[in-house]
């Protein structure tokens, strides 16, 4: 039984930090935004002139059963607030470990797949999002996403600025996650980084605790609704 990593719950009461600067070059930067972050314990945010909201990363819960995980159910699609301009996506893995820098490709892999979305590779320091692997002194956390959007929408959506996830490696190794567990971590925090947010359907990789879980058809119909 592994220990439960808690992840911060992206829907509750948040901070507003106010921003001066202005975005430079950015088509989407028509209004000032503004930064908000959810929880005490965050990253500080850079000043990069957009909102900024910090989500929990996804629990890694107790693994469940493989007649468990069978068990049907109905669909249950995972919810999105935020969404990229187009759903051609730029991403950068910012890792010198080939073992992490593998888990992240996984990770962009299994999103790539669903067809609703193209992440593509790119060398340019300022990338849509950055795929990350750090530690920190927390044990209640696997990963957390960096969420920064403007004020204008589309779809009734907010529009993403470049956005930023990580996966902490002590905790995984700490907690003995295998790879394919810290494979869907990665998962977890780049769908926040999609703009999904958390799903109540237990069996979802967007679900708050994941251990086993792998992205479902309510992720993909998510997805597909958020980019369609």
């Amino acid at each position: 039984m592994k220990r439960i990593i808690k992840f911060l719950v992206a829907s509750q009461a948040i901070i507003l930090i106010a921003f001066t600067a202005l975005l430079i070059g950015s088509a989407t930067a028509q209004a000032a935004p503004q930064s908000s972050t959810e929880i005490a314990y965050a990253k500080k945010g850079k000043a990069h002139h957009s909102k900024r909201q910090a989500k929990k990363p996804a629990i890694i819960a107790k693994k469940t059963s493989q007649s468990q995980q069978s068990q049907p159910n109905s669909m249950v699609i995972t919810p999105a607030k935020y969404r990229w301009p187009t759903n051609t996506i730029t991403y950068k893995i910012d890792q010198t470990s080939a073992y992490y820098a593998n888990i992240w490709q996984q990770a962009v892999d299994a999103w790539n797949s669903t067809e609703a979305v193209n992440l593509i590779p790119t060398t340019d320091s300022h990338p849509d999002i950055t795929l990350q692997v750090t530690t920190t002194q927390n044990l209640n956390y696997a990963g957390m996403t960096f969420i920064k959007y403007f004020n204008t929408t589309k779809n009734g959506l907010h529009i993403l600025a470049p956005t930023t996830s990580t996966i902490y490696a002590n905790n995984c190794s700490y907690f003995k996650y295998t790879t394919s567990e810290r494979v869907h971590v990665g998962e977890h925090e780049l769908g926040h980084a999609l703009g999904l947010g958390h799903s109540t359907d237990p069996h979802s990789v967007m679900y708050p605790s994941i251990c086993d879980n792998t992205i479902t058809s309510g992720d993909i119909a998510g997805i597909k609704q958020a980019y369609k």
